[in-house]
């Protein structure tokens, strides 16, 4: 085997066939079976080999190739490290990305089916640290487009409606992010109003001891 005509790539389709293959999303590969599954997917999609899982143990079992894998698999996982915090800190507001059973495979065909992405550029192009940064966009993109169509369809309505039940295009037609939305900017407000306490009695405690 002549490494430096072969190389190790984890891109969207790969994480997706190790999803096909355990049944597990490959954000919870932790264990050692799992990583050599892992570097199968890895090798026989960035390469386009079509060999058995069975094959692959197969040429594992020399030394030299093991190895081989090993270090090109550790030397991918040092490089996605320097991206856990910044992954960690912009899927730390969406929803899509903190759910437990969230799989690649539902997050790439999210991109593309119901957000429009490329389908080349998404499986074989984009790396897994952009992955939550693409789904933020394209959710926010998505959530402006949905209330600008909404808006549209209320300004069509309302001199068919009566305005005293529906003063707005919020209550025409409500989205799931709305509420959210409203908790947030309570949310906000209770987080001022502490703050506006804390600054009060921290003020007339220096006054007092003035």
């Amino acid at each position: 085997m002549d490494f430096k005509d072969y190389s190790i790539n984890l891109c969207m389709k790969a994480c997706c066939m190790y999803e096909k293959l355990t049944g597990k999303s490959f954000l919870k590969c932790v264990n050692e079976e799992e990583t050599v599954y892992a570097m199968y997917c890895g090798y026989v999609v960035n390469n386009n080999i079509n060999i058995t899982f069975n094959a692959f143990l197969n040429l594992m079992e020399d030394e030299k190739v093991a190895n081989w894998f090993v270090n090109e698999y550790t030397r991918m996982g040092k490089f996605m490290e320097q991206f856990r915090e910044e992954v960690q800190s912009q899927s730390g507001d969406n929803k899509e990305v903190e759910e437990e059973d969230m799989t690649i495979t539902n997050a790439t065909t999210a991109l593309i089916f119901n957000y429009g992405l490329d389908p080349h550029y998404v499986m074989y192009e984009m790396d897994l640290w952009e992955l939550p940064m693409m789904l933020n966009a394209a959710h926010s993109q998505y959530k402006l487009d949905m209330e600008e169509k909404r808006m549209w369809a209320f300004i069509n309505v309302m001199p068919h409606i009566d305005h005293k039940k529906c003063k707005s295009a919020e209550k025409l037609l409500p989205f799931p992010w709305d509420k959210d939305n409203k908790e947030n900017i309570k949310k906000k407000k209770e987080k001022e109003l502490k703050n506006n306490e804390y600054a009060m009695k921290h003020t007339i405690g220096m006054t007092l001891n003035i």
